[in-house]
């Protein structure tokens, strides 16, 4: 692409980079450029300097920061962090994800129908994306239809896996997200670009953007990774306590307030420590207010005189109005007194050292994934 006298390469990088971030039309964006023109000549040369720029970055700037072919086997690996080497292994760990792009309502009736999800209740496409334990973007796929699920998917990943063959190792790691259907023909028909659009900014990212990830201490990291791992492999014996007697659905729970029971305060350090992290603190926030809101600020708490040391919650369900669960939690008013934990521990005895310094000590919801070992569900 070469300077022109109507505008400069700079001016036309401007140009598109105004259209992807505000979606202005043409011709106000050739306002902008103070493009003494009609409303029609505007918009043709700042649609024509946009598309220039498009097919540069297509050719000569995505190659070198998105595909599957842009980095070499060494650099791959170096996007892994303590947490998947702990997980998955040494091998490469590619991680399928997909996202929303939301966009207006056409007057197509085909492409209305095809690009209107149910569960969002708004028209959006939808893109592929393999991404590095780090954050990097190693590839985009699609876009894809709105309506779609992953009937006809596995066709499109096959296709991706011969790709994938020429450097993939058997000890790699490939964690597939679904959903989506293959419909890239019709959006090429329809001359929607939200394909070539999403690679140029996910190039960009990865170029200019350090990775999302990145580790402030490896080797409390990976004792945390070490300690997820041992609990997720591990049975949960408070689901067990109470599908059998006592504490079946034959006991009898008594419904009390929050003054006529003795339940831990808990520091903010282990909050965070029972969560690993502050991701799932977070989300309580949100799970707390849709219920104090919906039932006047009160939580539905039980005891039973079967056991001293376990509460029974009620509480709404995230995905359904009508649908309530009950949640079990195991707790000790004991003091807690910090243990050392040796790194050269094996993983099940760091794991219990770990939550001997906890006054939470099991929990167990109703929903599907109620029964995980390892704190992964907020209503908890």
């Amino acid at each position: 692409m070469r300077d022109s006298k109507h505008r400069s390469i700079a001016d036309a990088l401007v140009m598109f980079w105004i259209k992807l971030k505000s979606n202005l039309s043409y011709s106000q964006i050739g306002t902008l450029f103070n493009y003494d023109l009609s409303s029609e000549d505007r918009r043709k040369r700042v649609s024509k300097a946009c598309d220039g720029i498009q097919h540069a970055l297509l050719t000569h700037f995505v190659p070198r920061f998105l595909g599957l072919g842009h980095l070499n086997r060494s650099t791959l690996l170096s996007h892994h962090t303590s947490y998947s080497k702990i997980f998955f292994g040494g091998g490469a760990c590619l991680i399928w994800d997909g996202t929303y792009l939301y966009i207006n309502k056409s007057s197509d009736h085909l492409l209305q129908k095809q690009t209107y999800s149910g569960q969002k209740k708004r028209h959006l496409v939808k893109m592929m994306s393999i991404t590095l334990p780090d954050g990097y973007v190693l590839d985009t796929i699609g876009p894809y239809a709105g309506t779609k699920n992953d009937a006809t998917i596995a066709h499109h990943i096959t296709k991706v896996n011969e790709q994938l063959q020429q450097w993939c190792e058997p000890e790699d790691v490939a964690i597939v997200d679904r959903g989506f259907d293959r419909v890239r023909e019709v959006f090429e028909d329809m001359g929607l670009e939200i394909g070539p659009h999403v690679k140029i900014v996910t190039a960009a990212l990865n170029c200019f953007r350090p990775p999302i990830f990145q580790s402030s201490d490896p080797k409390k990291e990976e004792k945390l990774a070490r300690i997820i791992k041992a609990r997720a492999k591990a049975n949960n014996q408070l689901q067990t306590t109470v599908e059998k007697k006592p504490l079946n659905s034959r006991c009898k729970w008594e419904q009390i307030d929050e003054t006529q029971i003795d339940f831990p305060r808990m520091s903010e350090d282990q909050l965070r420590e029972l969560c690993f992290g502050v991701y799932q603190i977070k989300q309580a926030r949100t799970y707390a207010e849709a219920h104090l809101n919906k039932n006047d600020g009160d939580y539905q708490l039980e005891v039973t005189k079967n056991s001293d040391t376990i509460i029974r919650c009620k509480i709404d369900s995230r995905h359904s109005g009508a649908t309530q669960y009950y949640c079990w939690i195991e707790y000790t008013m004991d003091d807690i007194y910090p243990s050392d934990s040796d790194s050269d521990d094996d993983d099940d005895l760091l794991a219990a050292k770990f939550y001997e310094k906890q006054p939470i000590k099991a929990w167990y919801y109703q929903c599907t994934s109620g029964a995980r070992t390892w704190p992964s569900v907020t209503r908890q």
